[in-house]
């Protein structure tokens, strides 16, 4: 079930003993925990949120308590694992209390597990619906958008708004606040944007791919300082190395159709990642991911400092 089927599926009151939420957006994670939480009669009474990775036995019990004063009680598990120690050290999970209570749960209490995509959930999806959390498309956000902005906000600010944000909701609603705080009852445009939103990481690579495909090294530079400034340069040269890497992929791979999807991004983005791998062609595409390899590896063996790595990578890219 995608999550914005949710609020309609709760509405029908025919609830799972079960329903593990997976996907890599936490604004709609965090917001379908408030949608369960919100169908009980007083949830300070009949809903228990355990943040932290909880002991499964305490999860168990706390299921098999009556709701007081209402059809249900709801017990969340936002970081429950089998992979990692439990809250306060100890022992690691193995789950099989959670599966043995799902063969016959309470029919007044609602588990909701937030996956961590280890072989515990797989086991438990048997017993569970499925809320997929994963990022919205861009239609999707752009009617979320401007019923934020009672639809005062152009198309182009949309569209450069979810680019920034790399179309997570949590980024798009932060940016969305100070926006509207400087222009509560303005059209905003898409220079407002410009001006006040952060670019994201993902954002600023595709900005510092494009800079060097277009061999412009001044304004490469710029991009690269500010991304430094905000992270490791050894991490920063594997990112662009993975981007790179996708590049070549779209390259050499013209004609797949699902291409898009094997490499993790929705078709509006992939328009602008097949762009700039037209502007390089697969050749340099090439060239380009076995040099930042051998830079990666370079820094890593101590071969050469982050520093010079940084500058040469800019460099021979734009000579390749």
């Amino acid at each position: 079930m995608k999550y914005n089927a949710l609020s309609s599926h709760l509405k029908g009151g025919k609830y799972a003993p079960c329903y593990i939420l997976q996907g890599d957006d936490r604004w709609l994670i965090n917001s379908a925990v408030d949608m369960f939480c919100s169908i009980v009669s007083t949830p300070e009474l009949n809903s228990v949120v355990f943040q932290e990775n909880e002991r499964e036995d305490n999860i168990v019990n706390a299921l098999k308590i009556l709701p007081w004063g209402s059809d249900y009680r709801v017990v969340v598990a936002m970081e429950f694992s089998t992979t990692k120690p439990v809250n306060n050290g100890g022992a690691k999970n193995t789950g099989k209390p959670i599966l043995e209570y799902l063969k016959d749960p309470n029919p007044s209490s609602i588990l909701v597990l937030v996956s961590d995509e280890s072989d515990f959930f797989s086991k438990a999806k048997a017993y569970a619906q499925v809320i997929d959390c994963s990022k919205l498309e861009n239609l999707e956000l752009e009617k979320f958008i401007k019923s934020r902005c009672q639809d005062k906000i152009e198309k182009a600010a949309i569209d450069t708004l979810i680019n920034y944000c790399s179309r997570d909701l949590s980024r798009i609603n932060t940016e969305l606040d100070k926006i509207l705080s400087y222009k509560p009852n303005e059209k905003i445009t898409r220079q407002d944007v410009e001006d006040l939103a952060v670019k994201g990481e993902e954002y600023k690579i595709y900005e510092l791919t494009n800079c060097l495909a277009e061999k412009n090294p001044d304004q490469a530079f710029r991009v690269w300082n500010s991304l430094s400034h905000e992270t490791d340069d050894v991490y920063l040269i594997g990112s662009v190395y993975l981007y790179f890497r996708k590049l070549l992929y779209a390259a050499v791979n013209k004609n797949d159709p699902e291409l898009y999807k094997k490499l993790g991004v929705n078709q509006y983005a992939f328009k602008y990642l097949e762009a700039n791998s037209k502007k390089f062609g697969a050749v340099k595409l090439k060239k380009i991911c076995d040099m930042l390899h051998l830079m990666d590896y370079s820094i890593k063996s101590g071969k050469i400092d982050k520093k010079t790595a940084a500058d040469k990578v800019i460099i021979n890219i734009i000579n390749v």
